[in-house]
């Protein structure tokens, strides 16, 4: 029998009893109790290169079970391990993201998906490929981690249909349509998270956009007037998520999608009506041809989005449009993005 087959039991053995001790080495002092274990889980994590597959799978056990402090061990591992133990490393960060997920750890979920978001971005090809696969097989625990902060930020997610015509989707700018909101209540139930609005509510600041970066698969983010975030920090989002498109937007809006233009004819004929903002509450119609906005002829779509930029929530606007031939005007108080 080799000598490290007899050595590793010993080293699991000690680190077990490392772990227990840790709550009650108050008298040591609180910083070295971290570092005794992580010694330990260095020390165990050398199983997992152990030409004995038995070894490496008790290893790979026990650095599941340690959890969190498990997570920078991993990261070094699979960066600098041979490759059997980096790949290993790899799959031992997955099983911690998915427990941690389970038991609602988010302090755990966010330490193994930030690990596996560097080794994903690392020169190792098959860790690499390996940590991009986990995170696009497990990207619901992250979408659903996002939202809840980006919620939590005051930030709005929107789900749609990815393809669709969008309400203010600038064919000019952008090659590909934005995604339309179908959903009303936010569910995920027709569509996929597509967009996001950053309002004047938006607490997060450039910070928080740490959190809107997470959603690779993110097509839109409506910039609004007064939303407390630089030029700068936008920047840095676009080149976090390739081919996101941020379209900037007045504070007031009318919730209407338009989708297409009318050729020589002048104004913004409506495709779709969304219920609960200021077009639906004035009575406007899908078909409805917005002729004059206030005091300003209303040329196509972009011209009107220019226009709302004047004005803010609450305001009544004096709204010229024709339906069957037929003009009216009709008074409409603004909503607001949220």
């Amino acid at each position: 029998m080799s000598v490290r087959r007899i050595v590793l039991p010993a080293i699991c053995v000690a680190s077990t009893i490392v772990f227990w001790a840790i709550p009650g080495t108050a008298a040591a002092g609180e910083n070295d109790a971290p570092v005794a274990l992580k010694i330990a889980l260095r020390e165990l994590a050398r199983g997992l290169e152990s030409p004995t597959f038995n070894i490496r799978e008790a290893t790979s056990e026990q650095l599941i079970s340690a959890h969190a402090s498990a997570v920078p061990v991993m990261l070094s591992v699979a960066k600098e391990g041979n490759l059997e133990a980096a790949v290993r490393a790899v799959g031992i960060l997955e099983a911690i993201y998915i427990s941690a997920d389970s038991k609602r750890d988010g302090a755990t979920v966010d330490g193994a998906e930030l690990a596996l978001d560097e080794l994903a971005r690392s020169g190792r090809p098959s860790v690499a490929e390996r940590a991009d696969v986990i995170l696009e097989s497990h990207y619901d625990v992250r979408e659903r981690r996002v939202v809840a902060e980006i919620k939590r930020l005051h930030g709005v997610p929107k789900y749609g249909l990815p393809g669709e015509p969008g309400n203010g989707w600038n064919p000019r700018f952008n090659p590909a349509p934005a995604p339309m909101d179908r959903t009303g209540d936010g569910s995920k139930e027709k569509g996929d998270l597509t967009w996001v609005i950053l309002g004047p509510k938006w607490t997060g600041g450039d910070e928080g956009l740490k959190q809107v970066a997470r959603l690779k698969r993110l097509h839109a983010v409506y910039r609004i007037q007064g939303c407390p975030v630089s030029d700068e920090g936008i920047t840095r989002l676009r080149a976090a998520i390739p081919g996101l498109e941020v379209v900037v937007r007045g504070a007031a809006k009318l919730g209407i999608t338009y989708a297409g233009s009318l050729g020589n004819e002048k104004g913004c004929v409506i495709t779709e009506i969304q219920e609960g903002e200021a077009a639906a509450n004035a009575g406007l119609h899908p078909q409805d041809r917005i002729l004059r906005f206030g005091d300003h002829e209303v040329e196509d779509f972009y011209s009107l989005v220019d226009l709302l930029r004047n004005y803010r929530p609450g305001e009544v606007v004096e709204t010229v449009i024709i339906r069957d031939d037929e003009m009216k005007t009709v008074p409409i108080t603004l909503t607001g993005w949220d």
